[in-house]
């Protein structure tokens, strides 16, 4: 049952409607590392340490293997889920399951408030939209279904309350209704 609820607990986490940021700081290992591949960006201290290790004690890394793969790819997934190996946030950065490495927590706690202050500036139904859009069209092949799925997204989203709100408020000249609202951050 342990299993079901770990996959159960990274899919909300993907799907969350919110932007989500993970804050790696000191080692992630197994399912610490799906959590962070489960958020829409990571940012690790330069000292973070990174494993997939479930092979080294004999099992394998199912629950998190989707997360990973997305972020990866299949080849280098392949490569870190067979040799359990230990990376640094630099090579992290390079495998694409972090997106910014930082000198320290001081410097990756500024960084999470800086991306918080431009998220609040966004429509939240838009950010919503935002993060379907993109997992609708990950992996797709270019055709003409992929244009109708994008051009109907694009209908929903214009068509959207916060869309016709924000588009007054800017030939209006004035702050969308969402701007300056508290964020509270989760960390």
């Amino acid at each position: 049952m342990a299993p079901l609820l770990a996959a159960k607990q990274l899919q909300t986490l993907v799907t969350l409607p919110q932007f989500t940021i993970g804050l790696a700081n000191g080692s992630a290992m197994g399912m610490g590392l799906g959590l962070l591949c489960g958020c829409d960006m990571t940012i690790a201290v330069k000292s973070a340490r990174f494993s997939i290790s479930e092979v080294r004690i004999g099992t394998i890394p199912a629950v998190i293997a989707p997360y990973i793969v997305a972020r990866t790819g299949v080849g280098l997934a392949k490569r870190l889920f067979c040799t359990g190996e230990t990376f640094s946030a630099a090579d992290a950065m390079d495998h694409q399951i972090v997106s910014e490495v930082v000198e320290d927590i001081k410097a990756g706690h500024s960084l999470v408030k800086q991306i918080c202050e431009d998220v609040v500036k966004c429509s939240p139904h838009a950010v919503t939209a935002s993060k379907r859009l993109v997992d609708g069209v990950a992996g797709q092949q270019l055709t003409h279904n992929l244009m109708f799925y994008t051009c109907s997204a694009l209908f929903q989203s214009m068509n959207s309350p916060d869309a016709k709100d924000g588009i007054k408020a800017a030939l209006g000249g004035t702050p969308a209704p969402w701007e300056g609202k508290p964020l509270i951050p989760l960390y």
